[in-house]
């Protein structure tokens, strides 16, 4: 596999490789039959758990902004969106005034229908985020927005609670005097 396949793999961008990836790498390894046949059955196997598996959507913020739903990449072509999304996930659950989203998103000089276009931007969020839930993952009140994620759903919230992991067995397993906290 290639090197930039191999780098996706260590850093959980794939987790696994492709067909005839995996094809090469029986011939690399020289597999029997059996081998090969139960290594292509254990990925279709995983494949496919995986699918199943995975979030009914996750953001990622923590590099590129992207976002899946359903293990399928969703594309987001406007930059307005994505400047849009990409505050609301920096600070998830937690309102975020209008005002804020169209300083990011137009600077000093927005224009006369900013409110209106920032509202329609919202709304098409929505439908690329929610998945047919009844709740919306994207709230308003008033002129705040809320963009509503557990841990599982974004790499941000994934990321601080490994990090409070490491803090708390931290503390348990070094004495008090060499933890860094």
């Amino acid at each position: 596999i290639s090197l930039g396949a191999e780098r996706d793999t260590d850093q959980g961008r794939t987790s696994l490789p492709r067909h005839a990836s995996l094809l090469k790498l029986v011939s690399a390894l020289a597999l029997d039959d059996a081998a090969a046949r139960q290594l292509l059955r254990a990925a279709r196997q995983q494949r496919f758990a995986k699918a199943h598996d995975s979030p009914s959507r996750w953001l990622g913020v923590l590099g590129p902004l992207h976002v899946t739903r359903g293990g399928v990449p969703v594309q987001l072509r406007e930059r307005r969106q994505r400047t849009i999304l990409g505050l609301l996930a920096l600070t998830p659950n937690t309102p975020v005034h209008r005002d804020e989203l169209i300083d990011a998103v137009w600077g000093d000089e927005p224009p006369a229908t900013a409110a209106n276009l920032t509202q329609d931007h919202i709304s098409s969020l929505r439908r690329l985020l929610d998945s047919g839930e009844p709740d919306s993952v994207l709230t308003s009140a008033g002129a705040h927005y809320t963009l509503q994620l557990g841990e599982d759903e974004l790499d941000l919230l994934t990321f601080e609670q490994r990090v409070a992991e490491a803090r708390r067995a931290n503390t348990h397993t070094l004495p008090r005097h060499l933890c860094v906290c």
